[in-house]
């Protein structure tokens, strides 16, 4: 089991990306399947980000704790207010 396997099956981080609402606001959406799907997921995220913009594929997948996340892929109940950290 890898780290990032590790943290997601603690069930305290959630991994996926952002939604960008407007200049100001981001959402920030948690993808949806298995623990394995989701890490396999940001290993392909990583990949294909270093082929079209090595300088972005630092970032191409956001962990974040679960009850920061303002709503899961696939979900029509996500939060209209950003959030204050």
């Amino acid at each position: 089991m890898n780290v990032l396997e590790e943290m997601l099956k603690s069930g305290e981080v959630e991994i996926g990306g952002e939604l960008r609402q407007d200049r100001d606001r981001v959402k920030y959406i948690a993808w949806g399947g298995t623990v394995e799907q989701r890490v396999a997921r940001a290993f392909q995220e990583k990949e294909r980000d270093r082929q079209v913009n090595p300088a972005w594929a630092l970032v191409a997948y956001w962990l974040r704790l679960r009850e920061k996340i303002d709503g899961y892929e696939g979900s029509v109940a996500t939060v209209d207010e950003p959030k204050t950290d």
